[in-house]
């Protein structure tokens, strides 16, 4: 078979697709109760340019905090550590915010630290965008 008869992701995962938040505790889908609109997240996915930047970028960090000391031991991994910049990793793959507002009414805004306190302050948010990301079936274009 040749490649360029192979589908790919790729392209969809570069343009980014659109993820309608689940409520944590029914399921249901999220909507703005006065428009209707759907509330999510635009996401690139995993087999986009950015996102392998973003991860390699990550584990550089990872590796240079990492030592061995005597007898083998390893220091430097701290568990809390890696979960913050797995989300990172996925705040940075997040390109738009739909129909969610911080406390004081204001959108937030597809930057890293403002999706990052989202998924600190909502974690259910954090594990949709995650499984967004990494499933090619939400990148199959058209």
């Amino acid at each position: 078979m040749r490649l360029n008869k192979l589908h790919t992701t790729k392209k969809a995962a570069e343009a980014g697709t659109f993820m309608q938040l689940r409520d944590p505790v029914t399921d249901a889908p999220l909507v703005d109760e006065e428009s209707g609109k759907p509330i999510g997240l635009t996401l690139l996915g995993s087999d986009s340019d950015a996102y392998r930047k973003a991860k390699f970028e990550i584990q550089d960090r990872r590796t240079g905090r990492v030592r061995v000391k005597s007898g083998g031991r390893v220091q430097g991994l701290v568990a809390e550590q890696q979960a913050r910049e797995d989300q990172e990793l996925i705040a940075r793959m997040c390109t738009g915010v739909h129909g969610l507002e911080d406390d004081a009414g204001s959108p937030i805004v597809a930057q890293r630290e403002a999706v990052m306190a989202l998924f600190e302050r909502i974690p259910c948010t954090f594990e949709q965008a995650d499984a967004h990301v990494h499933d090619r079936e939400h990148y199959k274009g058209e």
